[in-house]
């Protein structure tokens, strides 16, 4: 018979109270060393030319005039949407996470006279997205131009990508590693503010 006494990542102690099969512990001494996989994938290379972000200068939305509101303050400023395609490129499905509501989360912008504007959520959580082989999903990521002088400005949207393992079931918002925001974040051409 064997008595687990205690279990952490990595090692296993036990104690048995007469022979026991050498090869239950092994097992378990090997299930709980063995490294747990990661739940996102680092970008390699190859991720960058497979999956392509794109922004037609020809569909960007005319700024308009809108109200702001953020943390009990607004303010008046033009907003347009630019729609910002991923692309799969690769003869695989993309599996990404989002969220079902706080999705323009995963985008920034490369110009620090605009910001990506965010919304209000009343129910918001992690889902996995899917892109099968050489087709495209298309964001509509709304814009302010947080400072009312530029003209002719030239902008990049950019966004993170966070790959899901296939065969990972489980994941959420919360446990993705901080340095990803940067590693997996993927660059669209640049494109010049509409007028």
């Amino acid at each position: 018979m064997l008595f687990v006494i205690g279990s952490s990542y990595n090692f296993v102690t036990a104690q048995t109270s007469k022979k026991a099969d050498s090869g239950i512990i092994k097992l378990l001494i090997k299930q709980h060393t063995q490294p747990k996989p990661d739940v996102f994938k680092e970008l390699t290379v190859q991720d960058r030319k497979n999956y392509v972000l794109t922004i037609d200068q020809s569909k960007i939305g005319k700024p308009h005039d809108s109200v702001v509101y953020k943390l009990h303050h607004k303010r008046k400023c033009k907003v347009f949407n630019v729609p910002v395609k991923l692309s799969n490129l690769s003869n695989d499905t993309l599996r990404y996470l989002s969220m079902t509501c706080s999705w323009g989360d995963s985008f920034s912008i490369d110009n620090k006279n605009l910001s990506i504007l965010g919304w209000v959520c009343e129910s918001n959580f992690s889902i996995k997205k899917f892109i099968v082989p050489h087709k495209s999903m298309t964001y509509s990521v709304p814009v302010a131009v947080t400072n009312g002088d530029i003209r002719d400005d030239k902008f990049r949207v950019g966004m993170n990508l966070l790959i899901v393992d296939k065969k990972n079931k489980r994941f959420t918002w919360g446990l993705i590693p901080s340095d990803f925001k940067t590693k997996n974040l993927i660059w669209s051409n640049e494109v010049q503010l509409p007028k």
